[in-house]
């Protein structure tokens, strides 16, 4: 009896600390790219410079810990994950190995800067010290096929590995995992309209606001400074008037809002006290007019998107309490958008910027050379022509450049895929692919990412992950892509079955409804960004097959 209380007092001392990490994880899921001197560099790539590196890395540690020790922590879910990401893991290192027998470049790499090998003629001078002869090129071969494997099994880790890790944590107590990601969410977006109030003080060319983001922006953020810098394809935070809140671009923003947009939907539709839902109204009012001033086309269609599938939802059941929630999102989110047409129209400063003079202080100089509101009349008119109609491949506005830039990355990804369908061309390797594809008269912003390659070399230079999925099929093939889906197909497709189940009570088949709407949401960014710009993706991904065995226990007790 002794050994139980102490067993149980063990095990809720161990859920507490558990929640306060996944609390953290949460809270911690707007503050990507922070300053340097936090950075986790062990982790490089997407990982090491957003603030949940840390939760995340405390999470691995714990729970390894406790698996360790009790032997208890980790759910065997019938060995379906590990043989799952063994699997993944093993059709990348494939990939690469593949992509490594049948890469052109090798000549150019070692022809090319130095820098990008900078460690290989310290590897030759090793073995040729001990004695050992070989070829430049094999070490090379070496060297590139050791190069990613870090990044390989991070990746894995932090995606679905740690999706599964906090599926370990819930598996038996999943209302608990749903509490805390709602109210800390919405304490997240709480600071996100505050930060965001101040950015629109500043597109109003108030001084203040601007002298409180100089000094509040690099304390979130990392290389955020008045000139261009080595983040040369960020707008930088100071120079024009898109709102941003609390996030490095605008489109981020909209990527969180994709996640947490359903989220606070949720908290809205469960909320029984009168005062509280109407404070969670004003909150969607005020986030919802600062994410149209962010102006972000990705923001635009990928939060329509999930409002849209919401619609159709809600038309399907139709039933009293969906049919009031989405049509006060309607009615909210017109009033919203309307806000944001008067503003642009009436209170934001001409976003006509020659330089990097930050907004406020450019506003001083344009009065005093005679710039009147009538200037910014054309900001409201050409909102959508310039936001969703700039979605138009054949589009040609002002703000079609990095528009046309993504498409045509993403297209020559999908070429190279096509070109080499089961595999792709190996992880990393593609930057070669793409500078052979990519010619200087296809754009400014190409001419731009050409002169990085060429100047740091196909293996340091590089395209950005415009478009995820073109990506994965570019350098992994059907194969790797095929794989990477299959934990989110299986999710949708187990799920369908309780979406469409008309006898199930509102209150029960809701958090998957949301939950889902947020997986969705955030997936669907990959169509036109990088999935691991923030870790929502595989948040949502765990708390769709928690409540997905939660429907499941359900359905079987009754």
């Amino acid at each position: 009896m002794l050994h139980l209380c102490k067993r149980e007092e063990r095990e809720k001392m161990n859920r507490k600390f558990i929640d306060i990490l996944f609390a953290a994880l949460v809270f911690s899921l707007p503050f990507g790219y922070i300053p340097r001197a936090f950075w986790q560099t062990i982790l490089g790539g997407p990982y090491g410079h957003d603030l949940i590196s840390y939760p995340i890395i405390i999470g691995f540690l714990y729970t390894a810990y406790c698996q360790w020790k009790y032997r208890d922590s980790l759910i065997k879910c019938g060995g379906v994950f590990k043989k799952f990401i063994l699997i993944y893991i093993a059709i990348l290192l494939i990939s690469l190995v593949w992509g490594l027998f049948n890469y052109p470049y090798y000549d150019q790499i070692l022809n090319g800067p130095a820098d990008q090998i900078e460690k290989l003629p310290k590897a030759l001078a090793i073995f040729h010290g001990i004695g050992i002869s070989i070829e430049e090129k094999t070490m090379l071969e070496i060297w590139m096929f050791a190069r990613p494997i870090k990044g390989v099994l991070f990746e894995a880790f932090y995606t679905f590995g740690a999706a599964y890790m906090i599926f370990c944590w819930y598996h038996d107590r999943v209302q608990r995992a749903i509490d805390i990601l709602l109210k800390v969410t919405t304490a997240d977006l709480m600071l996100v309209a505050a930060y965001g109030l101040i950015d629109v003080c500043y597109q109003n060319g108030q001084m203040w606001a601007q002298d409180a983001l100089i000094f509040l922006n690099p304390l979130i953020h990392a290389d955020v400074l008045m000139e261009p810098t080595a983040l040369e394809f960020h707008p930088l935070m100071f120079r024009d008037a898109q709102n941003r809140s609390l996030f490095l671009e605008p489109s981020y923003f909209g990527i969180y809002m994709a996640f947490a947009y359903p989220i606070l939907w949720w908290e809205i539709f469960r909320s029984q006290h009168k005062i509280k839902k109407a404070a969670l109204w004003i909150l969607f009012s005020i986030i919802t007019f600062e994410l149209f001033l962010a102006q972000s086309r990705l923001a635009l269609a990928v939060n329509f998107g999930v409002l849209g599938l919401f619609v159709l939802f809600c038309l399907y059941r139709y039933q009293k309490e969906w049919l009031i929630l989405i049509t006060s999102l309607l009615i909210f989110g017109g009033i919203a958008l309307g806000g944001a047409m008067a503003f642009l129209q009436y209170g934001q400063v001409p976003s006509i910027m020659a330089d990097w003079t930050p907004l406020a202080s450019k506003w001083i100089e344009m009065q005093g050379s005679g710039i009147t509101k009538g200037d910014r009349d054309i900001q409201a008119d050409d909102y959508f022509k310039e936001g969703l109609g700039s979605l138009s491949s054949n589009y040609n506005g002002v703000h079609a450049g990095s528009n046309h830039t993504r498409m045509k990355v993403m297209k020559t990804n999908i070429e190279i895929g096509r070109e080499h369908p089961a595999l792709g061309v190996g992880t990393s390797m593609r930057v070669a692919y793409l500078r052979e594809k990519l010619d200087n008269d296809q754009g400014e912003e190409i001419r731009q990412c050409n002169r990085r390659v060429d100047e740091l070399g196909g293996l340091r230079g590089g395209y950005g992950n415009l478009g995820d999925y073109a990506v994965r099929f570019a350098e992994t093939g059907f194969l790797g892509l095929g794989v990477f889906l299959l934990p989110s197909i299986v999710l949708l497709y187990r799920s369908k079955k309780f979406i469409f189940d008309k006898h199930m009570e509102s209150s029960i088949i809701a958090p998957m409804i949301f939950s889902l709407l947020s997986f969705v949401g955030v997936m669907s960014t990959g169509l036109g960004d990088g999935l691991n710009f923030t870790f929502c993706g595989w948040l949502m991904m765990a708390i769709g097959y928690l409540y997905l065995k939660e429907l499941k226990n359900l359905s079987s007790s009754h």
